[in-house]
């Protein structure tokens, strides 16, 4: 129920049949109405019990009510928003939820009737909107670049930058099997031999090792 059909009616003169007072109360009453105190407390009590406790009481009901169309909210005026033009609490949430009274919540082809062009989503709107790309520039402009993920994980390994087995190089001579570092070391010594010049016989060492006993 509206809120609206609470509000007592009260044209001009209390005996008027469309008055939510009429026949109510003591208005009207003969100077002796020849009632007992009984009857006469009723009459004394009559307006206040019978015409405002019940539009008071409906007034908390339709206000806690949440059906749709007849809530609390619904039969709350507010002043409307900018972009919206409802003028109860319910509208008005209810354009900020859609969008219409809340351009943050729009997408970017509703605003004003604006789309965005290809030529604009690849250019100039990574410049001017706080897209990814945007932001990594505003960070490296202030000297916080150099810790991105961009710069020191590149291959997104997620784990230790520093370990020599997460770097790569280039073998320009095609010596090596492999472009990780750590592996291209482990080549290296492993293909190492040590080269002994010694008076006595050759003891100890790996295959590979040369040994020259001299005389």
């Amino acid at each position: 129920m509206a809120i609206t059909s609470r509000k007592f009616v009260a044209p001009e003169g209390w005996d008027n049949p469309a008055s939510s007072f009429y026949g109510k109360g003591n208005y009207g009453k003969p100077d002796r109405p020849g009632l007992s105190t009984a009857e006469m407390q009723k009459v004394m009590d009559e307006i206040p019990r019978t015409v405002i406790a019940p539009a008071v009481n409906g007034l908390i009901d339709d206000l806690v009510t949440y059906i749709d169309g007849g809530s609390g909210a619904d039969n709350i005026g507010a002043t409307p928003v900018s972009g919206g033009t409802s003028h109860t609490v319910q509208g008005i949430l209810e354009e900020i939820v859609d969008g219409t009274a809340n351009t943050h919540a729009r997408t970017a082809d509703g605003i004003s009737g604006y789309t965005i062009s290809s030529d604009e989503m690849h250019g100039n709107l990574q410049t001017e909107i706080p897209s990814s790309f945007a932001v990594a520039q505003a960070m490296g402009a202030a000297g916080l670049g150099d810790m991105l993920a961009s710069m020191y994980d590149p291959r997104s390994m997620q784990t230790d930058a520093f370990a020599a087995e997460h770097h790569t190089f280039v073998d320009s001579n095609n010596f090596y099997t492999t472009d990780n570092v750590q592996a291209a070391l482990n080549q290296i010594s492993g293909a190492w031999h040590n080269i002994t010049i010694s008076t006595s016989s050759p003891s100890g060492g790996n295959n590979g090792d040369i040994w020259i006993k001299v005389t």
